[in-house]
Formats: C-alpha cells, sequence, structure tokens
C-alpha cells in the first residue's frame, strides 16, 4: 500500500508556523533590547561630554576679564601674547616693544639746514648722481669679506659711520664701487671734457594732500632697504622721524614719474 502525501505542504517543509512566529519574536525582542543598550550607552558619553564643555558663568572682581570660561583655554589678544606662559612657546620672548618708543608722538626732531647739508655731503662722494657711492678709504681690491664686516648692517665707530647696504649682497663689490684715491694711480687725472648729463638731485618728495606721507623722490632699484639712508646710522638730515616702523612702503610709495615702466604696445592686425 503506497503512503499518502502530506495534505499540507508548507507545514512539511518549514514546520510549524507557531515556531516560525516565536522565533520571529525572539529575534525583534533581541534587536530591541541591543537598540536600547547602545542608545543609553551613547547617551551617558555625550551627557559626559556636554558638562565637560558647557560653559560656566564666573564672576571676578576685575570687569575688564569678566568672561565666560570653558574647559579650554580662550585665545589670548595680541598685546597678552608676550605675557603667555604656557604651551610650547613659553620660553619664547617679544622683544619688540622695547623697539617703540613710549610715546609715539615724541618723534625726532627735524632741521631742513641738515637736510640740505645731507645732499651735499652725499653728492660729495659720488661721480655724479645716481652712480654708486665711492669709497673713501684704501681697500683689498682681492677680497669683499672687510667690505661685509662693516657694511653689512652699518657701523658706527667715533665720528665714523659704514652705512648700511642699501641692496642685496653682491660677490664683488668693486665692480660698482671704487676708491675715490686709488692708490693705483693717485696723481692720474680721468677727467675729461664730456656733455654727460647726469640725473637730477632728488628733492623733497610730493604729498597727494597736505599731511600726507610724501613719495620717494628717487627710484627703488638697488636701494631696497630704506634704512641705508634713513636708519639710526644715516645722516641727521635723512634720519625718518620714526625708525621702528618696519614697513616703509605702507605708507610712502614710489613716484609715478620714476617708477611707471614704459610700454610700446604692438598695434593688432586688421582683420580682413
Amino acid at each position: 500500500m503506497m503512503s499518502q502525501p502530506p495534505n499540507n505542504p508548507i507545514e512539511s517543509d518549514h514546520g510549524d508556523p507557531s515556531d516560525q512566529r516565536a522565533g520571529f519574536t525572539s529575534l525583534f525582542v533581541t534587536l530591541a533590547l541591543t537598540i536600547a543598550a547602545t542608545g543609553y550607552f551613547v547617551g551617558l558619553r555625550q551627557e559626559s561630554n556636554r558638562q565637560r564643555f558647557e560653559p560656566t558663568n564666573t564672576s571676578t572682581d576685575n570687569a575688564t576679564n569678566n568672561h565666560i570660561t570653558t574647559g579650554l583655554d580662550l585665545a589670548k589678544p595680541y598685546h597678552q601674547m608676550a605675557a603667555i606662559n604656557t604651551g610650547p612657546n613659553r620660553d619664547w620672548k617679544n622683544h619688540l616693544r622695547n623697539a617703540v618708543p613710549s610715546n609715539l608722538n615724541a618723534l625726532q626732531s627735524f632741521d631742513p639746514s641738515l637736510r640740505k647739508l645731507a645732499l651735499i655731503t652725499r653728492a660729495s662722494t659720488r661721480a655724479y648722481e645716481g652712480a654708486p657711492p665711492l669709497i673713501p678709504h684704501p681697500i683689498d681690491q682681492t677680497s669683499t669679506a672687510s667690505c661685509v664686516a662693516c657694511h653689512t648692517n652699518g657701523k658706527s665707530v667715533g665720528a665714523v659711520t659704514a652705512p648700511k647696504m642699501s641692496h642685496p649682497l653682491y660677490a664683488n663689490c668693486t665692480q660698482c664701487h671704487v676708491e675715490s684715491n686709488s692708490s693705483f694711480s693717485p696723481n692720474a687725472n680721468l677727467l675729461t671734457d664730456n656733455s654727460f648729463q647726469p640725473l637730477r638731485s632728488p628733492g623733497p618728495g610730493s604729498r597727494a594732500w597736505p599731511g600726507a606721507p610724501p613719495t620717494m623722490p628717487h627710484k627703488t632699484w638697488m636701494r631696497q632697504d630704506c634704512s641705508s639712508c634713513h636708519g639710526p646710522l644715516a645722516q641727521k638730515g635723512l634720519q625718518t622721524t620714526h625708525p621702528w616702523r618696519a614697513n616703509c612702503t605702507q605708507c610712502h610709495v614710489p613716484d609715478a614719474t620714476l617708477e611707471q615702466p614704459r610700454f610700446n604696445p604692438t598695434p593688432l592686425p586688421k582683420l580682413r
């Protein structure tokens, strides 16, 4: 006798439906408990971080220092940077304040007569206006070591002053600068009649309006360092009244008639 096939093929393949429902219920409960536990611990961590960084009001006797404190150090204003004594730069000291006079309005006095005398002295050290200054002392023609020793930053010894170089350091100083009385031919007369016309002597810089900073009455090529002629070691009549200000071109600009580049535009070809 052949056996009868089951009346419900689903029951034979997948088991009892009640067992399946119980399995789904168990899986759902497990998943819900996992989500609940995860949310609980994440919430505890967020609460801890919130309490750590939440601003708290603090009172102080000094009204100017009344601020909101946090778990982190507040950024300091620039004028307090020198007093900061923490972090990797705690041993760094700022000495820039010593270079600024306590009274910025107490500018150095300016005597126009000294300026005129300084320009005459300056012209006597040049073959013509715009020429490199002559060397007023004997030099070693084979080495520039002695030149840079005194003229790199400038030096003053007694009544003798070695001006600071106004241009970047070049290897061959005597390519442009020569002795005023050469030891090779002290009696030689190298002057001859000619029609050479030198540059005009620089006068006072023009001003855009009364009280405006004067423009530079000369070109800045080979004169990039203003302190060479206008710094503390310069002649009295040419010294600036505010040497503590480092960026000269922030206020003073070259004269438009001296520094304007010249262009020779090529005409465009005509379209056919």
